[in-house]
């Protein structure tokens, strides 16, 4: 089993306003591809109401930084009171978008050990151990180094994206 390093818990991105639903998951799906993370969404979910909607999306990546340590990332992406809005613009056309309060939250931890070679006696955990802490280290701050400056920069692209989105159209 590998070790895995909770490093960032529970960053979070808020924001109120109108924005393009799919033009976000496009946002954030294009960053993972762009730092060669293997993404996924394991949730994918909508309720809806009389006058309004819920969306939760959860994305989780994984990035391979070596034979033995890998970053781990979820990106959890909660849409509360979503409206389908229409926006009239002083040229005369009209931007249908969405209207919603959101917060996005980001959780990263490290992984080392990922395929478990180092676990099967005590001998070689305490090897794994003594590697990981005095003689590695130095890789494995890297790694920490590199998890916090993806997250920090995936919150900022976010952010950009959301405060600038529409006032480009």
């Amino acid at each position: 089993m590998p070790e895995i390093r909770h490093l960032i818990s529970g960053q979070t991105v808020s924001y109120n306003g109108p924005f393009h639903l799919a033009d976000l998951r496009s946002e954030i799906d294009d960053w993972f591809d762009r730092f060669d993370y293997d993404a996924d969404i394991v949730e994918d979910k909508e309720m809806v109401f009389q006058d309004h909607k819920e969306c939760r999306i959860v994305w989780e990546a994984e990035k391979d930084m070596s034979d033995y340590a890998a970053i781990d990332m979820e990106v959890t992406v909660v849409l509360s009171d979503l409206r389908d809005v229409t926006i009239e613009t002083e040229e005369g056309g009209d931007i249908h978008c969405q209207d919603s309060d959101v917060e996005m939250t980001v959780d990263g931890w490290i992984q080392t050990d990922t395929e478990g070679k180092y676990e099967g006696r005590p001998l070689l955990y305490f090897f794994r151990y003594i590697g990981e802490h005095m003689i590695y280290k130095d890789y494995v701050e890297e790694y920490e180094e590199r998890l916090h400056e993806h997250c920090e920069d995936l919150k900022r692209e976010v952010r950009r994206f959301l405060n600038t989105e529409l006032s480009q159209t």
